[in-house]
Order: structure tokens, then sequence, then C-alpha cells
């Protein structure tokens, strides 16, 4: 499966796993809230998706995981 194509198809998973990961870290979700980061989050898988889409050969050709 393209990393690409994983990210698509389990975002909503990803994120809740970043969720549960965010939680995790008391000091930072003090001063930023856990929505803040979710949306950061999502940004950021979403850039890495479009980024796969558009240089698939980035990881050594393969983009698979």
């Amino acid at each position: 499966m393209q990393l690409a194509d994983y990210i698509s198809r389990d975002m909503e998973l990803i994120l809740l796993q970043w969720d549960a990961f965010a939680a995790t870290l008391i000091p930072l979700t003090e001063s930023l809230p856990l929505v803040t980061m979710r949306g950061q989050a999502k940004e950021g898988a979403a850039g890495v998706r479009a980024g796969r889409r558009r240089h698939p050969a980035a990881c050594g050709g393969r983009g698979r995981i």
C-alpha cells in the first residue's frame, strides 16, 4: 500500500492515535489545546500525503508501508 493511500484511508485512526499521544504531553497541553494540536497533526499528515503523491520516489522508490 502506498503511504499516501494509507494516510487518506486511515486519517481518522491516525488522528485518534495522535490524540492519545498528545494527551500524555501534559505540560504542552496546558499551553496548547488538544484541538489545536490535532489540527496541526492533520495538516502535517495531509502535507506528507500530498508530498508522497507528488514525489512517490522520495523514499528510495518504494513508498510502500
